[in-house]
């Protein structure tokens, strides 16, 4: 829809009253949690750390096969 009017000809405004209410019927108090100091993440790694961390695990893997193996 177009904010002129959709196909059935109501304003952007008419078009979400229902959301507007439905918004307002829902409200209810909200109690934010207390920041904490992040954890461990993957993501927080530079490409390089994520790479050494994926060849450290694929050493481990194989040392492990060999141990199987021997």
């Amino acid at each position: 829809m177009t904010r002129s009017g959709g196909a059935a000809g109501l304003s952007f405004a008419a078009c979400n009253s229902i959301s507007s209410h439905m918004a307002d019927r829902h409200t209810h108090p909200v109690s934010h949690a207390v920041p904490q100091a992040p954890g461990w993440s993957l993501l927080r790694l530079s490409a390089l750390g994520r790479m050494g961390l994926a060849a450290g695990v694929v050493v481990l893997l194989w040392i492990a096969t060999f141990a199987v193996i021997a």
